[in-house]
């Protein structure tokens, strides 16, 4: 006789979460039945719904990362107010572009290198970045034509093809004399390690581009809009519950009301957006319930992003 098996069949077991939870995305489904804890930290992860533009940006990185090394690079230079998915834009390539590694955990390959701006313009502590997310040992007692040297010794011998830079405008941040060493920087990457570079920050990046004129004519500038109160923001209202771990539908669709409110308190930012339904997600779950509501964002909104920056500079 023909024992029974117990195992059960992973494709088949997704198929039938498919069948259960339809309004789901399906990599939700495999935390769906998990505690709420599990779902919880599910929630507080990095998750990508691609919208127009940002599909339009990736293919244009990508575009750069596929280009052959020639003596003029060129760059991207993204540009939008904070909260509106520019650094997000920066992780999604740079993960689908993951670096090869040896046996011992080191880099063999790295075709995308993502590194976040210090917080001043300051050369040598923009190159000691590159180092530690390249995991290589430096001085810091090393000058800064060391540092350099290093890097671009680094960037040969891993392939490196696209340098992103998060945070671009602290690089620019400081006088016209600091200014000019990191936009030197930027241009000897381009032109003696021929990468290309694809930089993002807040408008201010944009003054960069002011003070040479060959870099100017070398970075194509792509601006994130906040979005408008439009069909576009209710399909990425609808992609972003796609991905709430909540058991039930919500129905965002038929509470335009609801969408009207989070489109005002996100103010059209893509990221305060997300972190608003996330909040709201997190709070119905620990309340034991599987559905986000209008009750919901009363629970946990607070103020828009303009209301908080007023905040903070209030004199009280």
């Amino acid at each position: 006789m023909r024992k029974s098996s117990n195992k059960t069949n992973p494709e088949a077991e997704l198929e039938l979460l498919k069948l259960r939870y339809p309004h789901l995305a399906s990599n939700v489904l495999k935390v769906i039945e998990g505690t709420v804890a599990e779902r919880v930290y599910f929630l507080k992860q990095d998750h990508w719904v691609g919208y127009p533009i940002a599909d339009e940006l990736l293919a244009e990185m990508f575009d750069l990362l596929d280009s052959p090394r020639i003596s003029r690079m060129e760059g991207i230079l993204i540009v939008s107010s904070p909260f509106n998915g520019k650094s997000t834009l920066l992780r999604r390539f740079r993960d689908k572009t993951a670096p090869t590694k040896k046996a011992d955990g080191s880099f063999l390959e790295v075709p995308t290198l993502l590194v976040n701006s210090p917080s001043v313009a300051d050369e040598k502590r923009f190159l000691q970045s590159i180092l530690r997310e390249l995991h290589s040992p430096y001085s810091s007692l090393g000058s800064t034509g060391s540092l350099e040297s290093i890097v671009k010794e680094y960037f040969h011998k891993l392939g490196l093809k696209v340098l992103l830079i998060d945070e671009s405008h602290n690089l620019i941040s400081g006088d016209k004399a600091q200014n000019e060493v990191c936009i030197n920087l930027f241009k000897s990457f381009m032109n003696d390690s021929q990468i290309s570079i694809v930089a993002a920050g807040i408008p201010s990046a944009m003054n960069a581009l002011q003070f040479d004129s060959q870099l100017e004519t070398r970075f194509m500038v792509k601006v994130l809009p906040r979005w408008s109160h439009d069909v576009e923001l209710l399909r990425l209202v609808l992609s972003f519950e796609r991905l709430l771990p909540l058991r039930e539908p919500s129905l965002l669709k038929e509470s335009l009301d609801l969408v009207t409110t989070l489109f005002e308190l996100s103010e059209g930012r893509i990221g305060e957006l997300f972190r608003l339904m996330k909040s709201m997600a997190i709070y119905e779950l620990r309340c034991g319930r599987e559905v986000i509501s209008e009750a919901s964002l009363a629970a946990v909104s607070k103020l828009a992003p303009s209301k908080r920056k007023a905040l903070l500079h209030a004199k009280f």
